[in-house]
């Protein structure tokens, strides 16, 4: 699979009444690639960064600054 070999730090954002992307695909997705890391937005739908800003920046925020300083060179 080539979710796998994905190697930079992954953030996935879902909401779980997402009708796009069924909440049960991004648990699935996200455990295919390493060391990812799933936000989950309780009643949250496929456009949640605009729905919720205020709950997805920060978290973002977190995110970012958690990752080592060579690797913010690739964002």
């Amino acid at each position: 699979m080539r979710l796998a070999s994905v190697g930079i730090p992954t953030l996935g954002i879902w909401g779980t009444h997402d009708a796009t992307v069924p909440y049960s695909g991004s648990e699935n997705m996200l455990k295919a690639i390493p060391h990812a890391e799933l936000l989950t937005i309780e009643g949250g739908g496929h456009n949640i960064t605009y729905m919720q800003p205020s709950i997805v920046g920060p978290e973002i925020t977190r995110f970012l600054e958690a990752q080592s300083a060579p690797m913010m060179g690739y964002w």
